[in-house]
């Protein structure tokens, strides 16, 4: 996650977006909202989305139609852009884009987990390679958060194990039928209603999920990259 090399203090972070949904908005939101105070210090500079027309996308192509590129090439090669934030999710296309940046002197930051967890040996050796930084972050408990509270701690402490609730769709379901003694059926499609679950909840009954976290968080923890298939599972859909 973090190259062993310091993160050399700039005078100013400008951020491109890539991906402009729910989260790539949700990005922008705090960047625009950080660009008013007084010395801010970091800037959205550019929002990589080919439909400009999209619910998120419109309102910012209105008021700052300049922000936006539709090429991934010509965004990659401005050169006021250091940071990448990647919110497109998937692992074809952000894999891509991901490296592509770090060989054009950008430094990644993504909650991308899937992409992490598949191919996160692969692309931080691109980053090492390249003197940049690939950051994620987010991809494990993000609003806590683990990953920089385990660097922080494996610098005075070895970690032997872990015990963790890692994904919050089954951590509900389980707790329905648990306290109120719900069907995985029902509580699955409560769960869904209130937003918790997607409405293709395979990752998460299956565990799929919770095992790409845990490699994400067994590489920070022994410096070394386990295939997913590496670590045993089991779901919940199984359970009544």
């Amino acid at each position: 996650m973090f190259n062993n090399k310091k993160i050399k203090l700039m005078s100013a972070l400008n951020i491109a977006i890539a991906g402009f949904g729910t989260i790539g908005s949700g990005v922008a939101h705090v960047l625009e909202q950080h660009s008013k105070e007084p010395d801010a210090t970091i800037n959205l500079v550019g929002i990589l989305e080919s439909d400009t027309k999209g619910k998120f996308a419109r309102p910012w192509f209105e008021k700052r139609p300049e922000l936006f590129y539709d090429n991934p090439d010509k965004l990659l090669a401005d050169s006021q852009v250091n940071v990448i934030v990647e919110t497109i999710g998937g692992s074809g296309f952000s894999r891509e884009l991901i490296t592509k940046a770090l060989k054009n002197g950008k430094h990644v930051v993504t909650a991308n987990k899937d992409l992490i967890a598949v191919h996160g040996a692969e692309l931080m050796a691109v980053a090492r390679e390249n003197g940049r930084h690939l950051l994620f972050e987010a991809a494990v408990a993000g609003a806590i958060p683990v990953l920089r509270l385990l660097k922080d701690y494996l610098q005075v402490q070895d970690i032997q194990g872990i015990r963790a609730i890692l994904n919050g769709t089954t951590n509900y379901i389980l707790s329905e039928m648990e306290c109120n003694d719900l069907s995985f059926e029902t509580a699955l499609s409560q769960a869904q209603e209130l937003g918790f679950a997607e409405q293709d909840p395979t990752n998460d009954i299956k565990g799929i999920d919770a095992r790409y976290k845990l490699v994400i968080l067994t590489y920070l923890i022994t410096g070394q990259w386990f295939a997913p298939e590496q670590i045993n599972l089991e779901g919940i859909d199984h359970l009544e």
